[in-house]
């Protein structure tokens, strides 16, 4: 009986593992940047939201607190952070 077709078929779907290991692995990290990336944008447009819509935010931040969160969070500081 010949063995070869038999390791050449295991050899292959151990290649097919291994590639599909592969792609678990970069897809994984990817979905990983892309959370911290989802987080750090929610936390800033939640001080956002604070500094420049919510107006009734109890207790209310004073007005130096609150120029001081406005100026942190420009739409143009966060472009230039992102470097878009």
């Amino acid at each position: 009986m010949d063995s070869s077709p038999i390791k050449s078929f295991v050899n292959r779907v151990r290649k097919s593992a291994e590639t599909i290991d592969e792609l678990l692995q970069s897809v994984s990290e990817d979905l990983e940047s892309k959370r911290k990336s989802r987080e750090s944008w929610f936390e800033w447009h939640n001080l956002w939201k604070k500094a420049w819509i919510d107006d009734k935010i109890d207790p209310p931040l004073p007005r130096e607190d609150r120029d001081k969160l406005k100026e942190e969070t420009t739409v143009t500081k966060r472009y230039n952070a992102l470097d878009l």
